[in-house]
């Protein structure tokens, strides 16, 4: 196997992982990334649409990335607003958001 199947496989690898929400499998596939493309050398026989396959896998798994990590801070934006249920919404059916205020945990006593 080429040092650019190598890194095909890789890239397809890190896709799964991406796809699956497998993050911690992640930080071991950069280290191999980085250690593959380091190792490669002008006598690798290079092929330019292979070339081409792994920058359009690359792009690809980028922007995978960029989504998992725009999913990640709406996850995390949502439990920071369940936490504080002074900001607690929901939506109405006209897609609208609609701020649900919380009652008064104060006891009033009548006389």
């Amino acid at each position: 196997m080429s040092n650019l199947d190598d890194i095909a496989d890789l890239l397809e690898r890190e896709r799964k992982y991406l796809v699956s929400g497998n993050l911690s499998a992640l930080e071991r596939l950069a280290q191999q990334k980085t250690e593959l493309v380091d190792g490669m050398t002008p006598a690798d026989n290079v092929d330019a649409a292979k070339i081409e396959d792994l920058r359009e896998a690359a792009r690809r798994n980028g922007e995978l990335l960029d989504a998992v990590g725009r999913g990640l801070k709406s996850a995390l934006r949502q439990v920071s607003e369940a936490r504080n249920f002074a900001s607690h919404s929901t939506y109405g059916a006209d897609g609208s958001r609609a701020v649900i205020t919380p009652r008064s945990s104060k006891i009033e006593q009548k006389i």
